[in-house]
């Protein structure tokens, strides 16, 4: 796929020759357009401005650009952007719109965003870690998640909501008293929608450590063996039908 650079050049050559047809036979309204034009310029500089922005712009680009029949979306931040869906969901054909560094915020961007079509059956979810991570209190966290399942709901009505747990990241073990009361929240949550299911896969401890083999040297991504970890209960319990 050319990159969305490339797409930005030839939708704006395009928009260019669109112009010049107007200011020959209305110039009133070329600069109407002119006007339109200048302002998704401004939007998409800065919706560019950094490696997350850039994601969802990407993932925009490919949505737009998708005609197939209906797949199950997988979304979330870069745990959901690694994961090689073919080899690790034991059922169904997926659509990755994993963003690198996700908070909720981005994930719901990208949702109000993205122009996929047609619906996606199942969405499978995993956010949270990162707004954790990055200093957002549990309260905060477990309100947006709110929001945002209030906006898959709204842009997907059909789809049925996959949560996965907030993983037990090493890298990140003074968060875990904050990964587990969100982690709480989305249980409940799950309890009172029918179309939302939560999936916490017990994770294996050595000398009450997690076991570093379900993750790379970072101690916040996961290896292949922590993959089959990560999505064991979905596994389990929707591809087992």
């Amino acid at each position: 796929m050319r990159s969305p650079l490339w797409f930005l050049f030839s939708v704006s050559a395009y928009f260019i020759s669109i112009l010049k047809m107007f200011w020959r036979h209305s110039p009133k309204w070329f600069l109407a357009l002119v006007f339109l034009f200048l302002s998704c310029l401004i939007a998409l500089a800065i919706l560019w401005q950094d490696r997350t922005s850039q994601d969802i712009y990407s993932h925009w680009i490919r949505d737009i650009q998708a005609l197939s029949p209906p797949k199950n979306l997988m979304v979330g931040s870069s745990s959901i952007m690694r994961m090689d869906a073919e080899n690790v969901l034991k059922c169904g054909t997926w659509i990755n719109r994993g963003i690198g560094s996700a908070t909720i915020d981005d994930i719901k961007t990208y949702i109000r965003l993205t122009a996929l079509r047609p619906q996606p059956p199942s969405i499978l979810l995993y956010v949270a870690e990162n707004d954790i991570a990055g200093g957002q209190p549990v309260t905060q966290v477990t309100s947006n998640f709110v929001t945002l399942s209030e906006v898959i709901k709204k842009k997907f009505p059909s789809a049925q909501l996959h949560v996965l747990a907030i993983k037990p990241s090493p890298a990140r073990t003074r968060y875990w008293a904050q990964f587990n009361a969100v982690n709480d929240f989305f249980r409940e949550y799950a309890k009172t929608h029918p179309k939302v299911k939560f999936y916490d896969p017990s994770w294996p401890k050595t000398s009450n450590t997690i076991d570093t083999r379900f993750f790379v040297d970072d101690g916040v991504h996961l290896t292949a063996l922590g993959y089959r970890q990560f999505t064991k209960e979905f596994n389990e319990q929707e591809c087992s039908k």
